[in-house]
Parts: structure tokens; C-alpha cells; sequence
């Protein structure tokens, strides 16, 4: 529509024409879109439809109808997805709190079709279980996609394409497990920032017998010409892990030596890097839980949990942000129906991101929390990855 000057005239013809563009607009075409990305996806929607049972006064037949077409989108969105559609209903406390439940435990499964031709039509999916008083939910089908896979990796000019800059980006993050798969007799992480430096130790459960009663956890850094610093930590009884803060203030980078006082003389070595530029938020320090919110933080250097576990993580933030976003992916980067909560708690000190995932319905295997944070036009894509045990 064409502005209006300060107290000119309205424009009819233009009010028409907008009118008119307004009327024969049909985003039918991305619906559909939608819908199938999100099968694709693996992602269920369920709309809420807060209006309740609308009474109109006015010409209430069509408002009924306009209403009906809105409400029926909801549906068929909310259907086709395997989600719920909660629309005509004044009362919203108990189908939200079934929703909660439906989300809060559950078993994802997954299973290969015999049908392995890639045709692009829609394949029905029926799940049905024989024990009596048992409620599937189940996705009602899926594409057979003619292009399931892309092979291209580098655009004609040459770069990189974003599919081959996002598969590398994830072999870098999973190469923070490879101490799991070298049975590592003590795992040490440092995460730094501009001030300093948070050593995370942990004792593999194998060696758990051998601190019992707890151990004194002996740091040491050192840099290229300058003077050692150092701190000590506790592990405490029956726990296998300890966080200790350190300054830093001299050149980078720094080597970290880790000794954990008990007989067997545990200890590690790592190299303390400095940040790259001044990142919108820094590598996180992981922890781990049990699902209860009051549950106690015991930091994790391995990133091994169990699904009894709940994953906990803090990002540190150089400044306030204007968006972030967070979601699970697994070993080949696709997304995951599981959330990833977040929220900024009010820390003066140490300002951070937070993050809760639920590791319970998720087979043992690697995954990779994916962040996105951004704050004035700048964008920053951070992965961490994990690994879930039985």
C-alpha cells in the first residue's frame, strides 16, 4: 500500500489494490511444504488455539465459517505430524497437561522399510500393539524421498558447499569423545574465557573405587616464559568429579598438568587455548543431573551420561543476546524430537546461556546439541557432543 502523506487523503485506488492482492494471496502451496518438511524431520506440531469457544454477534455465519477453515488448518496440521490439535475448548489446564505428560516419558522407535523404492509418494505407517489399555503415538506416514541423500560438496566455484561445511563442523565436535574410546584413566576439559579458566575433572566410573572416600585434585598452569600457577580442587565422597577456576594472565597458550591425590596417581595434560576473536558465547561447561530440577551439578569432562541422566549445559555469554535457539541432533546431523530447554539466569558473575536436555528417550549412541545464538546482525553456531550408555 502506498503511504499516506500527513494528513492527505486516503488513496482508494491504492486501499483497492491492496485489497484486491490481499484477497488472492494462497499459501496452500507452503503449507504442504511444511508439512512435509516436518515429517522429514521427524518433528510433531501441536497448535493451541487460545480463543476457546468464540461467539460472534455480527454476521456470525461467516465469521463461523472463516473460523472453521482456521481451525481445520490446525488440525490437518496437528494430524498429518502426529501431534494434537487443542482448538474449541474454554478449558486448556487439563489437555496441556496431558500434552506435558505425553512429552515428558516416552520411547522413540524407528524402523526400515522393505520398501526401499524411492518413488516420492506417501507411505502409511499403522502401529498397533496387542497389550490391552496401551495408547500408541505414532506418525501416520512419511515421504519416500526420490533425493535422500546430497553427494554435492563443493559449488562450481570451488567453496566448500554449507552441506560439506556442516559435516565437518560435526566431525570436529565429535572428536571431543575420542578419550572415551582410548580409555583414558582421567578426563580433564578447560574452558576459558578473558579472565579465566574452568578446569573440569572427572574419574572414569571404572577407577570411582579408588576416590570413594574422595581425593584433593592437584591443577598446575603453566606458560612459555612465565610463572607456574596453581590450585586445588576436591572430589568429593562418592562423586567422581570436581570444577576448579583459575587466572589467567599472560601469553597463550597454556599447559594445564592435572593430578588427582590418591595411590594410583591419576593425572592428565591439556593444552588451554585462547578464544577465537570474542565469541557471542564461549565453549560450555557440561554437567550432569539427575531429571529432577533440584537435582545437584556434577561437571562432566567425558560427556558420557546415561539415559537416567539429565544434560546440563552453561555457555558463557560476552554480552546480552537478542536470539537463541537450541536443538538435539544425532550422529549424522539430522534433528531429534527432543527438546532443549534454555533460559539466561540472572549470574552477575559468570553470565550464562543454560541448557536441559532429557536424555531418557534416547538409544545409547552419539548425539550433538547444536546452539545458535545471535545478537546484532551477527550469527554463531556452536556443537557439543555426547555420548548416552545404557
Amino acid at each position: 500500500m502506498v503511504p499516506l502523506e500527513k494528513g492527505g487523503p486516503a488513496d482508494a485506488n491504492a486501499c483497492d489494490n491492496e485489497l484486491r492482492r490481499l484477497s488472492v494471496l494462497d499459501y496452500s502451496a507452503e503449507f504442504r511444504d511444511l508439512r512435509e518438511d516436518a515429517l522429514r524431520r521427524n518433528v510433531a506440531f501441536s497448535p493451541i488455539s487460545p480463543s476457546g469457544m468464540e461467539v460472534y454477534t455480527d454476521n456470525t455465519q461467516a465469521f463461523d465459517a472463516v473460523d472453521q477453515n482456521l481451525l481445520d488448518t490446525l488440525r490437518a496440521l496437528a494430524t498429518t505430524t502426529g501431534g494434537q490439535a487443542i482448538v474449541r475448548q474454554n478449558e486448556l489446564r487439563a489437555p496441556l497437561e496431558q500434552l506435558s505428560d505425553l512429552f515428558s516419558a516416552y520411547y522413540l522407535l524407528g524402523y526400515y522399510t522393505t520398501n526401499t523404492s524411492n518413488d516420492g509418494k506417501y507411505r502409511t505407517i499403522d502401529v498397533k500393539v496387542k497389550a490391552p489399555g496401551i495408547k500408541v503415538t505414532a506418525r501416520h506416514g512419511y515421504m519416500a524421498n526420490p533425493n535422500p541423500v546430497v553427494n554435492r560438496t563443493v559449488d562450481p566455484s570451488g567453496a566448500p558447499s554449507p552441506e560439506a561445511t556442516a559435516l565437518r563442523a560435526l566431525a570436529t565436535a565429535f572428536q571431543a569423545l575420542a578419550p572415551l574410546d582410548a580409555d583414558a584413566s582421567l578426563y580433564a576439559a578447560a574452558i576459558p574465557d578473558s579472565t579465566d579458566v574452568a578446569i573440569v575433572v572427572e574419574v572414569p566410573e571404572r577407577n570411582a573405587a579408588t576416590i570413594g572416600a574422595g581425593a584433593d585434585v592437584h591443577i598446575s598452569l603453566s606458560a612459555a616464559g612465565g610463572t607456574p600457577v596453581t590450585a586445588t580442587g576436591h572430589i568429593a565422597a562418592n562423586l567422581r568429579s570436581a570444577l576448579v577456576r583459575m587466572p589467567l594472565d599472560g601469553p597463550w597458550p597454556w599447559q594445564a598438568r592435572i593430578d588427582v591425590g590418591v595411590a594410583d596417581g591419576l593425572s592428565s595434560s591439556i593444552t588451554v587455548l585462547r578464544p577465537p576473536g570474542k565469541p557471542l558465547v564461549g565453549d560450555p561447561i557440561v554437567y550432569r543431573a539427575r531429571p529432577s530440577p533440584r537435582s545437584p551439578l556434577w561437571p562432566s569432562a567425558a560427556h558420557f551420561f546415561t539415559r537416567n541422566d539429565r544434560l546440563h549445559l552453561e555457555w558463557p555469554e560476552s554480552g546480552p543476546l537478542d536470539s537463541h535457539v537450541a536443538r538435539l541432533l544425532d550422529k549424522r546431523g539430522q534433528p531429534i524430537a527432543v527438546g532443549v530447554t534454555l533460559a539466561e539466569p540472572p549470574n552477575p558473575d559468570h553470565p550464562a546461556l543454560v541448557g536441559d536436555v532429557s536424555l531418557a528417550p534416547l538409544a545409547p549412541g552419539d548425539y550433538v546439541v547444536e546452539l545458535v545464538v545471535g545478537r546484532a546482525g551477527a550469527t554463531e553456531r556452536h556443537l557439543v557432543a555426547i555420548r548416552v550408555g545404557t
